[in-house]
């Protein structure tokens, strides 16, 4: 399964640019390995055990979501990263 994963605009230096990559997955879980595996410096997106941080964000074809999903052909994951200050 072909899907696609909008990078929020404070991560593009660490995938050369890209704003939008192609994974294969069948959960959303799996469709982040594979995006991590085609970038490792992605990984400072993750907690030693694996988990996203919190202040990430994960949207699939638009609605928040909060849990390992199952995805299917042409799904789009976004992935947002907050941003505090002030």
């Amino acid at each position: 399964m072909s899907i696609k994963i909008h990078i929020d605009v404070t991560l593009l230096p660490l995938t050369g640019g890209q704003s939008i990559v192609e994974v294969k997955g069948e959960r959303v879980s799996q469709c982040l390995e594979e995006l991590r595996a085609q970038f490792p410096g992605l990984k400072q997106m993750f907690d030693n055990e694996g988990n996203l941080w919190s202040d990430i964000s994960l949207y699939l074809n638009r609605h928040s979501i909060y849990s390992d999903q199952p995805v299917k052909d042409g799904d789009e994951l976004t992935i947002e990263v907050g941003v505090a200050g002030g």
